[in-house]
């Protein structure tokens, strides 16, 4: 047989690091079938280097497979090229600390002159330490055959070099996310283009299909429905019996707990006072009513402030309550059901049969109230995933306290009903891995 030319795709890590859990179980089943195939990774925006947890079993995977890592420099006209995911970060990391100055002497009298030689100091430290890893953004990527990508990203400023490079090549997508429409009120609308003909757009329901068509202008014949990839049983089964998963599953709390899906408190729809309020719910519930502990996985966005020590009781970590990097899968494996405030995580719980609440309280956030066609019995806004009965839905304490009480008392029940909503909208996960695998290899070498 004669031996294909080698190809290399370019993973575009935009508009966060969630694309790559979306791409992850087709690029590694890419990797062991076809190692004529070759990836490496750019972050258009150096502050997505900034959040990744290198310790995440996600990463290491992405840190084996890639051959190069590029980066946007703290000068948005650089661009860094490095071997790995370590390297990436130690270089960002380090130029954060030249904003962090700049916020704190923006304090003082002297601001001014003191930035002036902290940007001094900075840009040359980065001129002489990193100039062996600068490259011309160009040369590099005309050497890529396509990108793997999410479309969404595909009209961002800070994707516009990328894009416009990459004008021709074959562009491969996958939806960072969950719900296309997002959580505000209104779709935007792109303007009408030409440059998707070369776009291959792998969709997880038919009802995105005319999302892609007429917001983003993808041909029809370039769009499969294959549902979700990591909700494919095979890979679930794998990711969750990885050696590195099963040391995080046992430092998990041995006894009973809750499973909470955190996010930043600098949304329009759950500020910081609102979250305040959910958690001493969760507390009230899951601590004192319950006798149960808690486990919290931070979003990747989220710095934490100190709102679970504050109302948990920093004395308590450890003991009633702790944080876990470990996969939502992993986490959801042992937990007795979850608890979410606005995330597609508890659509990845679904196909592990564990329940989710969502406890989030839009009453009297203007932007929400407005949505006349999308409020619940109570006459409380609801957000898409609560809408389309994907989750059990809470506003309130009363609310949050009855829907746990139901999971409780009737799991299978429960799991039942969301199972149902789930086939409503997504389609079967089973074999969408290796089938979108085997498009793309058509694709490429056709």
């Amino acid at each position: 047989m004669k031996k294909q030319n080698s190809k290399k795709i370019l993973i575009v890590c935009s508009p966060s690091a969630g694309i790559l859990d979306s791409w992850l179980p087709v690029v590694k089943k890419i990797n062991e079938k076809h190692p004529e195939i070759t990836f490496s990774i750019i972050f258009p925006r150096n502050r997505t280097v900034s959040e990744i947890d290198l310790d995440s079993t996600l990463l290491k995977f992405f840190d084996e497979i890639v051959d190069s890592v590029a980066f946007r420099g703290i000068k948005p006209t650089k661009w860094y090229h490095c071997q790995n995911l370590h390297q990436a970060k130690e270089q960002v990391v380090s130029s954060k600390l030249e904003r962090t100055l700049k916020k704190i002497s923006g304090r003082t009298r002297y601001s001014k002159f003191i930035m002036r030689y902290v940007k001094k100091l900075f840009r040359a430290k980065d001129l002489y330490h990193y100039r062996d890893r600068e490259i011309d953004l160009n040369s590099f990527l005309t050497s890529f055959t396509g990108l793997f990508y999410d479309v969404y990203v595909h009209g961002k400023s800070y994707n516009k070099e990328i894009i416009s490079v990459s004008r021709d090549k074959l562009k491969f997508s996958i939806s960072h996310g969950l719900n296309l429409l997002g959580p505000g009120t209104k779709q935007k609308k792109l303007k009408s283009t030409d440059e998707h003909a070369n776009t291959i757009v792998f969709s997880f329901s038919e009802n995105e299909r005319n999302i892609y068509k007429e917001k983003y202008r993808i041909p029809e014949e370039n769009i499969y429905i294959t549902g979700i990839h990591r909700h494919d049983p095979e890979w679930i089964d794998y990711y969750i019996h990885l050696e590195e998963e099963k040391e995080k599953a046992s430092s998990l709390f041995k006894d009973d707990f809750i499973f909470v899906i955190s996010r930043p408190d600098s949304t329009d729809y759950h500020p910081t006072e609102r979250m305040k309020k959910s958690i001493r719910i969760i507390k009230k519930f899951a601590l004192e009513r319950l006798n149960v502990k808690i486990v919290i996985k931070l979003h990747p966005k989220e710095k934490n402030k100190g709102l679970y020590e504050e109302i948990l009781g920093e004395d308590s970590f450890g003991k009633t309550w702790m944080y876990s990097n470990a996969h939502p899968f992993t986490i959801g494996s042992k937990c007795l059901f979850a608890v979410s405030y606005l995330s597609g995580v508890p659509i990845d719980l679904i196909a592990m049969d564990v329940p989710t609440v969502e406890l989030l309280d839009l009453r009297g956030i203007d932007k929400y109230e407005k949505l006349q066609n999308r409020k619940d019995s109570n006459g409380a806004p609801m957000l898409y995933f609560r809408y389309k009965n994907l989750v059990l839905g809470a506003s309130t304490q009363k609310e949050f306290f009855d829907q746990a009480d139901k999971i409780l008392s009737d799991r299978n029940e429960v799991n039942a009903r969301l199972t149902e909503s789930y086939e409503k909208i997504y389609k079967n996960p089973v074999g969408s891995v290796q089938r979108t695998v085997d498009i793309i290899v058509r694709r490429l070498f056709r």
